[in-house]
């Protein structure tokens, strides 16, 4: 399931998969963004996107949940920043 979580940012939620699988997918997501032709007004425009995956881990509730895939969202950001 996909969804529009705040101004900018979405939540994906998968069923029976792995932290590396979903980092995978994840991946997948942004180099076919990234890699996409997106025009506006007659205006080339070069889309990227940034990742945080987190799983469920033994007691978790939704929000530790979404605290972790945000950090790792900043982590992502920051790296990206970085280079």
């Amino acid at each position: 399931m996909l969804a529009r979580f705040g101004g900018e940012e979405f939540v994906m939620l998968l069923v029976n998969k792995s932290l590396e699988e979903g980092a995978q997918l994840a991946d997948r997501i942004r180099q076919l963004i990234s890699s996409t032709d997106f025009t506006y007004k007659k205006q080339a425009l070069h889309v990227t996107i940034s990742c945080g995956v987190a799983s469920f881990v033994g007691e978790d509730t939704p929000t530790s949940l979404f605290e972790r895939a945000d950090k790792a969202h900043g982590q992502v950001s920051n790296s990206m920043l970085a280079n």
